[in-house]
């Protein structure tokens, strides 16, 4: 006969191939007692319901299989990863408590809230764990599936009865819906309920678990034997190892020159993005400058002409004295002027060649006053004769009758922004527009108030 160490460790090695290169999920036959488990599993998960179950069956029989399909039915109609927790144990491999315990809290990922804790039994530390997987006001838990493979195993040993029976103990409180699923060869299962203080004896003849380091080899050996049958042996995996040795080194010497000119691509952005933050601050800088002298130059200017008039629509003659002209016009108006009253009088030359207009007659006064005075009487005039307002006939020229302007002479960019002016306002249904001392200024309505127009941003007070 063979040593039964000897045997534990075939049994060993061929689980250990039956895990890592045969398929573990697809299963036939036995109906009624998949359609159990199914239900057991099925209740635990959505409604809530604590259960147990222990899958016997002979060795290779397709216990684990059974259990796996149903796993992967579940996980076709529920969402395992957010609804539930799958642990996995098997009594080879988790031979005492701490084995088991440190394998529950590493597949429930629970590994960071226990940290350096230090618990007092092993039902302590299982109830903190369950803790840390319920939320909610209602502090529920999420529902959990333990599968125990060689469950005979965890009976038979003292270090290990205490996780059954403390599994059992929260199936029976509903202190967390579970579900123990656990699979034997064992015909006989009356010792899973006996509580006693050292635990049932083993059957005669069962195997003895082999030692950690014997087991160790056993499973660094399938390991090797699985790797060498999915890569090849001898020579064909070195040749493949060293074939992905150079490709990775090539990866890295190609993502190590695009770092570079990544890093190059980075330092030149930063630094033309300063510089385009600076030439906008200084282009702002300027553009507020540049509109500061330009208010400025415009108030000069319009100050310089404080004390002229513009004269519109004079037709133009070879001959003409245009102080003279000033004087009759002055005269038909009620307006009493002198030669000295008139310091300058000229045509201002047309910036629209094309412009049929007569050229635009530019009197400078002698002061501001003999302004006003002049610009009131005309207005008084036409007040006084709407249907004979102040033409060329007036001034005894010849031909057709010509209506005649005066305005106060206003700068290029004043004269600009009137223009656009009265254009808005007569798209608002303005009705009055005028200028006085060079302010242009609005009224909608005979009593509404008065708007003054400084520059371009002020005709959005138009509305």
């Amino acid at each position: 006969m063979l040593d039964s160490s000897v045997v534990q460790i075939k049994l060993i090695r061929k689980y250990l191939k039956i895990k890592l290169l045969d398929d573990n999920v697809s299963f036939r036959g036995h109906t009624l007692e998949r359609s159990h488990v199914y239900d057991l599993m099925r209740k635990t998960i959505l409604q809530g319901e604590s259960n147990s179950a222990l899958v016997i069956g002979a060795r290779s029989s397709g216990k684990t299989t059974l259990i796996n399909s149903v796993l992967q039915q579940l996980s076709s109609e529920v969402d395992l990863d957010s609804d539930a927790i799958v642990v996995r144990l098997s009594g080879l491999l988790h031979h005492d408590d701490k084995v088991a315990l440190k394998a529950i809290t590493s597949q429930m990922q629970l590994d960071n809230a226990v940290g350096e804790r230090v618990f007092g039994s092993f039902a302590e530390n299982l109830s903190f764990l369950i803790s840390c997987l319920q939320s909610g006001a209602d502090r529920r838990c999420k529902s959990m599936v333990f599968v125990l493979d060689e469950f005979d195993m965890f009976c038979h040993g003292v270090k290990t009865q205490t996780l059954l029976y403390n599994l059992f103990d929260i199936t029976h409180q509903g202190q967390a819906p579970v579900c123990v699923i656990g699979s034997t060869q064992t015909n006989d299962a009356s010792y899973v309920t006996q509580r006693g203080g050292s635990g049932p004896k083993a059957p005669a003849g069962t195997e003895k678990v082999p030692c950690t380091d014997n087991l160790r080899d056993v499973i660094r050996e399938e390991i090797r034997s699985a790797l060498n049958t999915k890569l090849g042996e001898g020579g064909s995996l070195i040749a493949k190892l060293d074939f992905m040795n150079e490709k990775i080194t090539a990866f890295e010497a190609t993502l190590s020159f695009f770092n570079s000119v990544y890093e190059d691509m980075k330092n030149n952005l930063s630094e033309k993005t300063t510089l385009i933050t600076n030439l906008q601050k200084d282009n702002e800088t300027l553009q507020n400058t540049v509109k500061d002298l330009s208010g400025r130059l415009n108030s000069v200017e319009q100050h310089m002409r404080i004390e002229n008039i513009e004269i519109n629509g004079v037709p133009e003659n070879k001959s003409e004295v245009l102080c003279n002209m000033t004087l009759q016009l002055a005269k038909i108006v009620d307006c009493p002027l002198t030669d000295k009253d008139i310091i300058n009088a000229t045509r201002v030359y047309k910036s629209n060649k094309n412009d049929d207009r007569p050229r635009s007659v530019v009197l400078k006064m002698r002061s501001a006053d003999l302004r006003d005075s002049l610009l009131a009487a005309v207005q008084t005039f036409n007040k006084k004769n709407p249907k004979d307002k102040l033409c060329s006939h007036h001034l005894g020229i010849g031909g057709q009758a010509v209506p005649i302007y005066l305005s106060e002479h206003l700068s290029p960019t004043n004269k600009s922004l009137h223009a656009q002016t009265r254009h808005k306002a007569k798209e608002m249904k303005y009705k009055f527009v005028w200028v006085r001392n060079g302010r242009i200024l609005v009224r909608k309505t005979e009593t509404s108030q008065a708007i003054q127009i400084r520059n371009e941003d002020s005709l959005k007070l138009i509305v």
